[in-house]
């Protein structure tokens, strides 16, 4: 569990700092995302998106074991 903690918090750590080089002015500038041409703006918005059906995946797993997200408890 300590190693898979670990390897999330690393990962959420680079996504916040390679979100935290987009600015206003360089949304539209493009970046290779997983070998496609993108916008920045775009796989900021591809990467929340997919980061929320994750959420609601987790969300109805824990349900369904009768686990109460923390904010309903």
């Amino acid at each position: 569990k300590a190693r898979i903690v670990a390897d999330l918090e690393a990962s959420f750590g680079h996504l916040h700092a390679a979100m935290g080089l987009t600015t206003d002015t360089n949304l539209n500038e493009k970046i290779n995302f997983f070998g496609q041409n993108w916008s920045r703006q775009r796989a900021m918005v591809s990467t929340v998106t997919h980061l929320h059906e994750h959420l609601g995946q987790m969300i109805a797993y824990g349900r369904s074991n009768n686990v109460a997200p923390p904010w309903s408890r």
